[in-house]
């Protein structure tokens, strides 16, 4: 979470919508997870696993989308 919000602040500024749509995933991600893991199975939890894929894939293409920001304004 701490490397998140700073990027979410630099992409905001550039392309608000993704970057908008992507936090929510993030967030909705993070809760479906720690209430998977609190759950009766832990670790084993199904609603763990569906909080734990987006919210994966939404942080990665955060990263992505910071990287390809950075290179067009670079050259």
């Amino acid at each position: 979470m701490a490397w998140l919000m700073p990027l979410v602040l630099l992409l905001g500024m550039f392309r608000p919508r993704s970057t908008v749509a992507l936090a929510g995933t993030v967030i909705v991600g993070r809760e479906l997870y720690s209430f998977g893991y609190n759950s009766r199975e832990g670790p084993n939890s199904k609603v763990r696993e569906m909080g734990a894929y987006p919210l994966n894939i939404a942080e990665i293409l955060m990263i992505l989308s910071f990287g390809q920001l950075f290179y067009s304004r670079r050259f």
